[in-house]
This record gives C-alpha cells, sequence and structure tokens, in this order.
C-alpha cells in the first residue's frame, strides 16, 4: 500500500478540520514529510467521521520539497481551492489553501 510516515527533511504540514457535519471539536493534525493517509476507516492517519468521505479518500505525501495532495478514487471527490481534482493525478499544496472532502473542510498551513 502506501509507505506511512517515511522521514526526510522539510517542511512540516499543519491541517485543521476548520468544518464538519459530525458533531465533534475541531482537529488538528502535523505531519513530518511522508506520505499519509485521509479517510473514513480507522486506519487513516486523518480519520474524518463523515459519511460523505470514502474509507480511503485522499493521500497527502512529501516529494522533492512540496507538499501534494492526490484522490484515491473516491466517490464524491476532492477539491482544493474549489478545484475538483479527482482523477488528476498529485496536486501541489499551498500554504493556506482548502482541500473539501465530502462535507469537511480542511486548511492546510506549513510550519
Amino acid at each position: 500500500m502506501f509507505r506511512r510516515g517515511v522521514k526526510k527533511s522539510g517542511k512540516i504540514i499543519e491541517l485543521s478540520l476548520i468544518e464538519s457535519p459530525s458533531a465533534l471539536p475541531a482537529s488538528s493534525w502535523e505531519f513530518p514529510p511522508g506520505e499519509y493517509v485521509l479517510g473514513r476507516n480507522p486506519t487513516c492517519d486523518i480519520l474524518l467521521l463523515d459519511p460523505t468521505v470514502s474509507r480511503l479518500h485522499a493521500r497527502i505525501f512529501y516529494s522533492e520539497g512540496e507538499w501534494f495532495i492526490e484522490d484515491l478514487g473516491s466517490t464524491n471527490g476532492t477539491r482544493v481551492d474549489d478545484v475538483e481534482i479527482k482523477g488528476k493525478g498529485p496536486v501541489k499544496l499551498k500554504d493556506g489553501c482548502k482541500i473539501v472532502v465530502g462535507k469537511s473542510v480542511l486548511q492546510v498551513k506549513f510550519k
């Protein structure tokens, strides 16, 4: 499957859940360079309890000094700053951009 959390030197990514249909309080995750899976499956690195999020929805990974996201064939797609990325391969993430998966919205910050 995916190699998770492979440590490399580079910028840390922080993902903050800023909107969600679930009643859970806002959450945030920080990751060093590596590869991480986002979805509804309890084995995901970024677990979102949103029924509109696929079990394995997207992967976020660090490559050649940049962070990227790629939709993993999710049912409801993935949007980055209002652009649908499903089927487009990896898309570079920018500081402050918003990722929409299902009805959940994450904001990206680099440290």
